[in-house]
């Protein structure tokens, strides 16, 4: 990774610049050869990352390529094949074609270009690369793009095209409202159920709205938009809604939709509010046909494959389906047992009681991993139960592969079945976002494939800024993410910007607050989704099962984006392929983690002092607890400010019927939900809970049994404890360092420079607290990466003099030994027009300088950047 840029602007005349809203060039590398001389043919282009470059009515293109070609300019035309119109919201490719003599001839240049909007354009309208992504219109629009391309020998031409961006047409689609009346006052709910419709034909009529309200699938229940139903309390109940319209000569346009409904039981005299706890529902085990089925007992002992969706999936997922048959296909030899599980009724808790829409994809995780955890305590349980009856071996191999929030799902099954003697079990999670700290450990292999930032590749400052905010609120400790890119400043005239790209690094945290040695089976694999043309952030997260899917089989592979490649990961390193210990390949790499003596666990000893609700025998630490309404125990308290884990024993003595255990801090929305179930009949099992970032808040714990049905369950808690870090943000600095310091403990970069605090305050000496140690107008990051002092103010990289002088116009600056730099030049700044004018200056401690023979003759913007 090259060094921070820093750069420095000299302008040529002397007048003020507005164009404020532009950003800097990140990193690029530069591949020259011998194209600077006149029969130079083989140094072709290099990638140059323009990131927002635009101006302020355009975002512009990601990133660019400079042709270096030798040959004639026959004539500086651009062919812009633009389509006449395009409709709002989908991407759309747009084609150029760039005219050379001689060999070259006319050549596409559609991905080297410059792609760009003038003028005002609809809001969200944007490019990457050569795909136009149109914003959203009310009525047809027509905006004006842009091609731009850097001739070898003739400059810079640009060609412009006007297309109309359509408005999107409207989906068939029924969304429902409601309302629940019922208990204290009344001994029934009253659902009232209110559909609204819409569609390109308006909406449906009232006689062709159907509702399923006695949950058997079919919609013969109620006709018209409205729909009311009572209920009894203490169950949960699924509604659904179609809406057709009708086609003549052709089958009607239907859209149907279906939500859950909570009919909670009246709380008890002192029980604490808390918020949202979903109804822990059982999922579905399906075959490649969507069908159910069962392990066979004649394949236990080669071993288990279980995959998994994630948000808003379902089991019948066609990449699920094709998944499960490459694998049948290349295990056919010595066949596994194979089932997909299928949570989809708690898949999506945008449709669930009490969640109205996900608003963000922080929203989404905030609501989506209580439930995977609780899915993966019964898919943990149906294995179990799965060998009492005889079709699986404790002893075999399981592998469980879960994308995105199937991550969480499968992490807490291993973590259960590790708890039940099940000794051999592999993890694979494809761009799960944040997981969970206590489903990475050790006595488990896991891996990950990331390939969207919600996966945790950060591609922009906004992203990892958005990982970093969902870390903190979700209580994730697994990662930190850190950048060092796309920071633009006007700081006294000088324009400042830093450059380099994402970094987001790994902070393992074990829950004694000690660090995972190099040794532990841990692995991560960052997919670079835009290298293969995914641009969407849809299709780039849904490149980690794709790529995984590319590594079963060959025939697999040269149906995805890496046929070209030699992948030596994915399913090749699944233990029922490869039977050794488990090796990266060349594509794979270990997570960034200190190799530290691992800290044995604290005696930490379980809470007492609980206060309780409901029907509850309280002794010390265990607490028995009996359905008669809802139950438990509660507790106000201060978290330690190392709080990490919170940990549970919960055996069930007599099974309810649908009952289940929530968590609660507060009034808040479950942080765990704790299905009753085989696995903790015969003996507690225990229940680990992240609480990253609670530390230090007062409030008040609770744990809760949640009454549904029958007044039938009695379970115990016991084993109550809080298991601190000493290093919550995993910043090499100690709680207590960051007391002394000042700096957040659930921050690791406080200052926000992209240097941690650890490292600024034991390894450089800079203030963590600010991004400018010495008040110099240069961010401490890159000072060190320009080999300035960021604790002296006066040292820093900057332009020291510019001069007009007869050779051209000259720039000096101070160097550093052992760096090297770059000489950039702008006419205008805000536009895609730069010209990289000196590369390689290598640096020496004093005065360098460069002088530009032909400036341009009215103004340009120069700059000096750290490569």
């Amino acid at each position: 990774m090259k060094a921070i840029l820093f750069v420095t602007l000299a302008l040529l005349i002397a007048r003020g610049h507005a164009e404020t809203a532009s950003s800097d060039s990140a990193e690029f590398p530069v591949e020259l050869g011998s194209a600077r001389s006149v029969a130079a043919v083989t140094s072709i282009e290099f990638p140059v990352d323009l990131r927002m470059k635009g101006g302020v009515g355009s975002t512009g293109s990601a990133e660019f390529v400079l042709n270096t070609m030798a040959n004639a300019v026959d004539s500086l035309v651009i062919e812009v094949s633009p389509p006449a119109s395009v409709v709002a919201g989908r991407w759309v490719e747009l084609t150029a074609s760039a005219h050379f003599s001689g060999a070259a001839g006319v050549r596409n240049v559609s991905a080297a270009a410059h792609w760009y909007v003038i003028g005002n354009a609809p809001a969200g309208t944007r490019f990457e690369k050569n795909h136009l992504f149109p914003g959203d219109v009310s009525v047809p629009t027509v905006i004006r793009v842009v091609a731009s391309y850097l001739f070898p020998s003739g400059g810079r031409q640009t060609e412009s095209v006007a297309i109309t961006i359509l408005p999107a047409p409207l989906p068939y689609k029924v969304v429902t409202a409601y309302s629940l009346v019922g208990p204290p006052a009344l001994t029934d709910y009253l659902l009232s159920c209110n559909a609204v419709t819409s569609s390109p034909e308006g909406a449906a009529l009232a006689a062709n709205v159907h509702w399923d309200l006695d949950q058997d699938g079919t919609f013969d229940d109620h006709d018209g938009f409205l729909a009311s139903q009572k209920y009894a309390a203490g169950k949960s109940v699924r509604i659904g809604v179609r809406a057709e319209w009708p086609q003549a000569g052709a089958a009607p346009q239907v859209a149907s939709s279906y939500f859950w409904v909570t009919m909670a039981k009246s709380p008890v005299t002192g029980e604490p509010p808390s918020g949202i706890a979903l109804d822990a529902l059982n999922g579905h085990f399906l075959d490649n046909e969507g069908m159910p089925t069962t392990p066979l007992a004649s394949r236990k002992a080669t071993g288990l494959i279980v995959l998994t969706h994630g948000l808003t999936g379902a089991g019948t997922n066609r990449w699920l389906i094709d998944m499960h048959d490459a694998i049948a296909a290349r295990l056919s030899a010595a066949p596994p047992n194979m089932v997909i599980y299928d949570w989809n009724e708690m898949a999506d808790p945008g449709s669930n009681d009490g969640y109205t829409g996900l608003q963000s994809i922080l929203d989404a995780l905030v609501k989506i991993r209580p439930n995977g955890a609780a899915q993966g305590v019964m898919l943990a349980d149906w294995i179990d139960r799965q060998h009492a009856l005889g079709t699986v071996d404790k002893t075999a191999k399981i592998h469980l592969i879960g994308h995105s929030a199937g991550g969480f799902v499968v992490g807490e099954a291993a973590r259960i079945l590790n708890q039940r003697g099940y000794g051999h079990i592999q993890i694979t999670m494809l761009d799960t976002p944040l997981p969970y700290h206590q489903h990475i450990k050790p006595q488990w292999r896991t891996e990950r494939y990331i390939s969207s930032f919600a996966g945790g590749n950060p591609q922009s400052g906004l992203e990892v800024g958005s990982l970093n905010a969902a870390s903190k609120q979700v209580g994730s400790n697994v990662e930190r993410f850190e950048y060092q890119g796309d920071r633009l400043s006007w700081e006294m005239g000088v324009f400042t910007s830093l450059g380099q790209g994402p970094v987001a690094s790994i902070a393992m945290k074990r829950q004694d607050g000690g660090l995972y040695s190099q040794d532990e089976k841990y692995f991560r694999k960052v997919i670079d989704p835009k290298a293969y043309g995914l641009i969407n952030f849809i299709d780039q997260h849904s490149a980690a099962h794709q790529y995984y899917l590319a590594t079963i089989s060959s025939e697999e592979q040269g149906k995805s984006h890496w046929k070209n490649d030699a992948l030596g990961d994915g399913f090749n390193q699944s233990f029922l392929v490869n039977d050794a210990v488990f090796q990266t390949s060349p594509q794979m790499m270990r997570a960034q983690q200190n190799d530290t003596a691992q800290i044995p666990v604290a005696n930490v000893p379980p809470m007492e002092g609980f206060s309780t609700f409901g029907d509850v025998e309280q002794t010390g630490s265990v607490a028995r607890v009996t359905e008669a309404a809802n139950a438990g125990i509660f507790k106000g308290m201060t978290l330690p400010v190392g709080a990490a884990t919170l940990q549970l024993q919960l055996q069930v003595i007599t099974p309810g019927d649908g009952d289940f255990v929530s968590v609660h801090w507060n009034d808040g929305d479950a942080l765990a939900i704790i299905p009753e179930t085989s696995l903790a009949y015969d003996a507690p099992l225990l229940h680990e809970i992240d609480i990253t970032g609670l530390g230090g808040q007062t409030g008040t714990l609770t744990f809760k049994l949640m009454s549904r049905g029958v007044a039938n369950s009695v379970v115990r808690f016991s084993e109550i404890r809080i298991l601190e870090s000493d290093d919550v943000d995993s910043d090499g600095l100690t709680n207590a360092e960051e007391a002394i310091a000042s700096s957040d403990v659930f921050d690791s970069d406080t200052d926000g420079d992209g240097i941690a605090d650890g490292d600024e305050v034991h390894t450089h000496g800079t203030d963590p607290l600010r991004a400018d140690s010495d008040g110099d107008g240069q961010n401490d990051a890159a000072e060190l990466a320009a080999g300035t002092n960021p604790l002296m103010n006066g040292s820093s990289l900057r332009v020291t003099t510019v001069a007009k002088t007869a050779l051209g116009f000259m720039l000096q600056w101070t160097g550093v030994v052992g760096k090297s730099y770059r000489v950039v030049r702008s006419q205008e700044l805000g536009t895609f027009n730069q010209d990289f004018l000196k590369a390689g200056l290598v640096g020496v401690n004093g005065l360098m300088s460069y002088t530009d023979p032909n400036p341009p003759p009215q103004r340009a913007f120069y700059w000096v950047e750290v490569e």
